[in-house]
């Protein structure tokens, strides 16, 4: 398979014989020139409103030496569907991760796999487990540190805690990479602090500013940073309970949707471009452009036009929020931004001009009907026109995929068939998300607390899967198995074929001295989706249980196979290696 890339690559390359000798030129020129490193630096949950020199100060003075985009957007407000399109130039149905726990196919080329084929060396530190490498972003990345304090023993304080290490840690790792390399590199950090939980989202926010800014100011660094191309960005923003929401997630408003867009370094002009919006996907070509890496086709265009203060073309920029759909019982939000206007594709659709009402205050989609269906038919062209039939999927099921494919999309849901029904929309179930929400940040501290509350949302929306799925969590943490196998049995039965669920009713088989039944359970997942790590790490432990430590020895070597830094597969794999 990387055979086939790399003579893609070549061909594609082939075709720049055919451009003008000018061109031609210019494109020797560069490819003699020494190579910039790069240096990609992703803020998770940074608003954009938020890079201001009292609060962000190294992201304000780098954006004072280089190019800072103005209005830039992400494709969805989540952590893993939006690092893709950063790091691949594709828009979320291309390359097929809708959701976090998703995973990138491998035939999908990433910006990493491109400049390792270029001679960079290749290394990403990233500081929470959604971008695990299990989930597809590893490829072509020589060093890819997903390394975290391992995970304990299930409890109701743990039941829903994601591995994590601060910007400090990640950074550490990161010029450690740095210093034992050979030019030119290309270095990813993703800097988690400022996701909730947090104490003040604004100090967490200064926190990761503080910790770049001891990363990029080092005197050991200087030298090596004057031939580095820096990029700055965030995956999405934050709510603070605007529109209602907490955090981010749900919904599509400005407040999860703009983030910053900072880019530094050699061939990088002093400017702040304002128009047009931009978009994640525009990042890979421009930085290809940069290095003089390319051509190739993205989903989105280079910016060195418009960071030389030339127009380049207002291109119509898609995003969704899936989570909703896929997890809680809701409608799929898709939509996009033309200039100005927003437009929220929903049961109740939404239409704003973010020029004039940037808060979102004003829904003018029952006044202007006819930029509605213009703004609907560009969002239906942009999910559809790019959507990956062979993508891995989270759900074993195929009639659940084909349920997905029969609406237009590629992915895991519980989504009826047919359109969505005005209760459906997002803005109508915002109550139960609070609630969810609230439930599992009570459930370290008062865990049937939290159980009541699940129920309570369980009990309006039976297909709130993420719902079922923490109460089930809870149960097990609890000592309650059985009242967990009972719930995620009724679940089933009644229609939710998520895999998550599939692997917490293998917990509860366990956790019920039930193997065999664990065994069963797991065995169809796995044969579905050969890289769902953690169905392998169960059904190695429902092996190991019932006596088979031959076959829990093979899932566990499959499972490092696609995650090497899974430290509690390693741990089971030494212990059984050792019998």
């Amino acid at each position: 398979m990387r055979r086939l890339r790399w003579l893609l690559t070549l061909a594609i390359l082939a075709g720049v014989s055919s451009l003008a000798p000018s061109t031609r030129a210019s494109a020797n020129a560069r490819a003699q020139a020494p190579r910039s490193n790069l240096l990609l630096v992703t803020f998770d949950t940074l608003r954009a409103d938020r890079v201001t020199e009292k609060l962000m100060p190294a992201l304000s003075a780098l954006s004072a030496r280089g190019t800072r985009f103005e209005r830039v957007y992400t494709h969805t407000p989540l952590t893993l569907p939006s690092h893709t399109s950063i790091l691949t130039g594709l828009l979320p149905p291309a390359h097929g991760v809708r959701n976090n726990g998703f995973r990138l196919d491998d035939s999908v080329v990433t910006l990493a796999e491109l400049l390792a084929d270029a001679g960079y060396r290749t290394g990403a530190f990233v500081g929470a487990s959604a971008l695990d490498a299990r989930f597809g972003l590893s490829q072509g990345f020589d060093e890819y540190d997903d390394r975290y304090d391992p995970l304990q023993e299930p409890s109701a304080s743990t039941a829903f805690r994601q591995g994590a290490r601060p910007a400090s840690t990640v950074l550490d790792a990161a010029s450690s990479w740095i210093a034992g390399q050979r030019e030119p590199w290309f270095a990813w950090t993703h800097l988690r602090d400022a996701h909730a939980p947090y104490a003040s989202y604004d100090l967490a926010v200064a926190s990761a500013d503080a910790a770049l800014h001891a990363f990029l100011s080092s005197p050991a660094r200087q030298d090596v940073f004057s031939r580095t191309v820096i990029v700055i960005t965030g995956d999405h923003g934050e709510s603070l309970s605007e529109h209602g929401e907490r955090t981010h997630g749900v919904f599509a408003y400005e407040a999860t949707m703009r983030v910053p867009l900072i880019l530094a370094g050699p061939g990088v002009p002093q400017r702040v471009v304002r128009t047009p919006s931009v978009s994640h996907v525009n990042i890979v070509p421009t930085v290809l452009d940069l290095l003089g890496v390319g051509p190739r086709a993205f989903d989105g265009d280079s910016l060195t036009q418009a960071m030389r203060g030339e127009a380049i073309e207002e291109r119509p920029i898609y995003f969704e929020a899936l989570d909703p759909a896929l997890m809680r019982g809701g409608a799929p939000l898709t939509g996009v931004v033309a200039g100005r206007w927003k437009y929220i594709d929903l049961p109740v659709p939404e239409l704003y001009d973010v020029v004039s009402d940037p808060r979102e205050h004003t829904n003018l989609a029952a006044t202007d009907p006819t930029r509605v269906t213009t703004l609907r038919d560009t969002t239906v062209k942009l999910r559809t026109r790019a959507s990956r039939a062979d993508v891995a999927v989270t759900l074993a099921e195929p009639e659940a995929r084909a349920r997905l494919r029969s609406l237009g999309y590629v992915g895991s849901a519980s989504w009826r068939l047919g359109p969505s029904r005005i209760e459906d929309d997002p803005k109508r179930l915002l109550p139960l998300h609070l609630l969810y929400e609230a439930a599992l940040a009570m459930a370290g501290s008062d865990p049937e607390g939290a159980i009541t509350q699940l129920r309570l949302i369980v009990g309006q929306r039976p297909d709130f899967a993420a719902a079922v799925d923490a109460m089930a969590a809870l149960l097990i943490a609890q000592g309650r198995g059985k009242d967990a196998i009972a719930l995620l049995s009724d679940a089933r039965a009644g229609g939710l074929r998520h895999r998550v669920l599939a692997e917490r009713l293998a917990a509860a088989l366990l956790a019920t001295k039930d193997p065999r039944g664990a065994a069963a359970t797991l065995k169809p997942v796995v044969d579905t989706d050969g890289a769902a790590v953690d169905a392998r790490f169960l059904l190695a432990r429902a092996f190991s249980a019932i006596g088979d430590v031959a076959s829990a020895i093979a899932q566990l070597e499959a499972a490092l196979q696609i995650d090497p830094t899974f430290a509690a597969a390693s741990d089971l794999l030494d212990r059984l290696k050792k019998r």
